[in-house]
């Protein structure tokens, strides 16, 4: 999410060009660590003391960056009907994808019910 808010940015000062592709995180997880539960998370298999800590990380590394930043109570959730939407719009990817990311890390809604899609 916090990379989500500089990427435009960042390709604008260094004359880049975003090709943004519609990923399931969940699926690159599954590939590179398959112990996480299906209906899980990353953080799922963490110990206690690194879950903790990665969480301070994040609100770190958001603040230093000036993004807002906010653990929804759904969290995780599903994004994969989230994702489906992004992919039936098409694109630009881009903007429905920061809605998305603003609505779960930033307003506490839960991307993957139906009615906040």
């Amino acid at each position: 999410f916090i990379a989500s808010q500089k990427v435009e940015e960042i390709a604008q000062r260094t004359n880049s060009r975003i090709i943004a592709k519609p990923v399931l995180l969940g699926a690159i997880y599954k590939a590179v660590q398959p112990q996480i539960p299906i209906n899980g998370s990353a953080s799922d298999v963490m110990n206690q003391t690194k879950k903790a800590y990665f969480a301070r990380d994040l609100h770190r590394m958001a603040e230093h960056r000036g993004v807002k930043l906010m653990y929804p109570d759904c969290y995780p959730t599903k994004t994969l009907d989230a994702l489906r939407c992004i992919i039936t719009v098409g694109e630009p990817y881009i903007p429905l994808s920061h809605r998305f990311y603003k609505a779960y890390w930033q307003q506490n809604m839960d991307v993957g019910k139906s009615d906040v899609i």
